[in-house]
């Protein structure tokens, strides 16, 4: 039986930067119904130090329409762009209390906000920069004029500041290869000035010491071999 649903994660580092960045890459296959199990899996797995920034980069056929990330405050608004997203109304995930479980775009689309409120991270293609509502930030074309997003970048809400773009690459990929269009994140990472040496931990083992070379004298063999006196002091 075909897997379904694939994910598999990075994790990192370079002498310039001083934490580790973990990538997630995700697919999700439209027919995949064991969805509840595979996004607990992505949230438990989603367990890095704060300090380490982790970004879900995929396909994760799911509608997600312009729906806020729920744990953004208005106060948080004020810096954090609100999401361009799919307007069409058909394109909405499915309702909070949905009793859906068969796969769909929409029950898809409710199971990643699900894990995006519960992780505090937030979608960040179509923010960063806010595109004009006249060229909204489509990731999937079909013929002869379907039009939706599907996949998504996540980063946690407290690492937005580090998103300096994320755009989706329209027309980059002719549609013979794909009908899904690549989204490029470039991110700002703090870097240290000078390479960060590797710590101990960090460092490979040493060689374990090499083994004995068999006694090919047999004299010398038998010498080794007999047991040794047992000598007994008077106390």
């Amino acid at each position: 039986m075909p897997i379904l649903r694939q994910a598999v994660t990075w994790s990192l580092t370079s002498p310039l930067y001083n934490d580790i960045f973990h990538l997630t890459s995700v697919y999700i296959f439209p027919d995949e119904d064991q969805l509840q199990e595979f996004f607990d899996t992505l949230t438990t797995n989603s367990n890095h130090h704060p300090n380490e920034p982790h970004l879900f980069a995929g396909d994760f056929n799911a509608y997600t329409a312009e729906e806020l990330e729920h744990h953004i405050t208005p106060h948080e608004l004020r810096t954090l762009p609100r999401r361009l997203g799919d307007a069409n109304p058909a394109h909405s995930p499915a309702p909070a209390l949905t009793s859906a479980t068969a796969p769909a775009a929409d029950y898809r689309g409710r199971l990643l906000l699900n894990m995006i409120n519960s992780l505090e991270f937030i979608i960040t293609n179509g923010r960063f920069p806010v595109p004009p509502p006249t060229n909204r930030p489509y990731t999937f074309f079909r013929k002869p004029n379907s039009h939706s997003i599907l996949d998504y970048n996540l980063i946690a809400k407290h690492h937005a500041p580090m998103i300096q773009k994320c755009e989706v690459l329209s027309d980059s990929l002719p549609a013979c290869i794909t009908d899904h269009m690549p989204i490029h994140p470039l991110l700002d990472l703090p870097t240290s000035p000078t390479p960060t040496p590797k710590s101990a931990s960090q460092s490979p083992p040493p060689p374990p010491p090499p083994l004995p070379k068999p006694l090919k004298n047999q004299e010398q063999k038998k010498t080794f071999s007999k047991p040794l006196p047992k000598k007994v002091l008077p106390i």
